[in-house]
Parts: structure tokens; sequence; C-alpha cells
């Protein structure tokens, strides 16, 4: 009997600090993945992409928007696939970086502290070059991408110039009521490493 007891407590126990995830919070998760000459190429821990343009998918299941950091640096990168917290990820200290609507450059904004913002509001607010929805009402948004701009050193570098693996994390986020903090809901980690 005291072995069932302890085992009650454990599970106990555990319910009561694991996460509550509600439905308002599940419906901040995303798919993203990549495109590249009609292949799609799931988000993975490491993908491998030609010296080309290429696209980055997201499937939204409604109008909403996810953190963006993107660096050659893989400071970020590393740390967030250890699934340290987002508040100790250097990619993500800074104020976010401020972007135009429908992406007109093709590019990834590049930082060592400050995340991009990518959202679908509507169809006249958002930050990717071509939106669908599907029948199951999922919004499917595409960023084309062929150059880097690089913010800490003002400097743009196109897709078929760049050297080292891209790091990128997507993390979606809500804010926790009452506070300033943001709650971290999902969290993809991606370093696309290129082929000749």
């Amino acid at each position: 009997m005291t072995a069932l007891l302890q085992l009650l407590l454990f599970f106990a126990t555990f319910q009561a600090t694991e996460p509550l995830r509600t439905n308002e919070a599940q419906d901040k998760i995303f798919r993203v993945y990549f495109q590249q000459d009609h292949k799609t190429i799931e988000a993975t821990d490491e993908i491998f992409l030609k010296r080309e343009p290429f696209d980055i998918v997201f499937e939204f299941p409604e109008p909403m928007g996810v953190l963006v950091h993107a660096s050659l640096s893989p400071e970020t990168y590393d740390l967030a696939v250890k699934s340290k917290p987002m508040k100790k990820l250097p990619g993500f200290v800074g104020t976010g970086m401020a972007e135009e609507n429908f992406n007109k450059d093709n590019d990834v904004m590049l930082s060592a502290s400050a995340p991009s913002y990518w959202f679908y509001d509507s169809d006249t607010a958002h930050r990717f070059n071509e939106i669908a929805v599907e029948k199951n009402k999922t919004i499917v948004c595409k960023r084309h991408v062929e150059q880097l701009t690089d913010i800490d050193s003002n400097r743009v570098v196109k897709i078929a110039d760049v050297a080292a693996p891209l790091n990128l994390v997507f993390i979606s986020t809500e804010q926790t009521d009452g506070t300033k903090e943001q709650t971290e809901l999902n969290r993809v980690a991606v370093k696309v490493n290129w082929t000749e």
C-alpha cells in the first residue's frame, strides 16, 4: 500500500508542476519548413540547401507572429537546441528589428542580439511574399529569400555568396497576464548548411 501511495503522490506532483497548455496556447503552435527547387525540406536541427534563393514557409492556425533570430554565428542556435530559456538566448535580448510589410527586399535580417518579428494579421498586414488559406483554415505564409541583410555591419549578401551556415531560431510567445514577461509556446531551431 505504501508503494501505491508514493506512486500516486509522484503523479500528482508531476501533474502539478507541468505547465498547463490552454486551447489558446495550442493555437499559437506553428509549423515551419523550407522549399527550394519545388522540393520541401522539413525544419530539423540541420538541413542542406543549395546556395540559391529559397523559401521559408510557415503554417499558422490563426493570425499570429513568430520571433525570428538569424545569424551566421552559431551562438544563439547552439543554446536554443540545448533548450536554454529564451531570456538566456543572446539573439533575443535586443529590441525587435522593424521591417516593412510584404518582404519587398526578399531577405532575412541578421543580427547578433535582436530578433525580427514575422507575422500575419491580414492580407494587408504581414511580413511574407505569399499567403494562402487552406480549406482547414490553416494560413500558409511563404517568405522568399534571395539575400541576407546584416543589420550589425550594414551589409547585404546574396545567398550565392554566403560562406557560413545560416542559423535560425523561430519562437512563438504569449504575454503572461499582468506582466511584460513572454511565455514561450513553440521553438524551432535550424542550421542551414550550404551545398555547392
